[in-house]
């Protein structure tokens, strides 16, 4: 059994770019991110079928 640990950003992407496009705000925005950023951890079967079918369901994969 394998694990699969992603990041996933949560946050207001709308507000992160209005703090980074004041320039001020870039160290507003850095929190931000990290602030609204969570850590996700499963347990698979087999963590290359996974993620192939998770590349799958994704629009902008290549």
């Amino acid at each position: 059994m394998g694990r699969i640990i992603y990041r996933e950003f949560l946050g207001s992407r709308l507000v992160l770019t209005a703090l980074f496009l004041c320039g001020i705000g870039i160290p507003l925005a850095v929190i931000y991110v990290l602030e609204y950023t969570i850590t996700v951890e499963e347990d698979v079967e087999s963590p290359s079928d996974y993620v192939a079918s998770w590349r799958a369901r994704r629009p902008d994969a290549r």
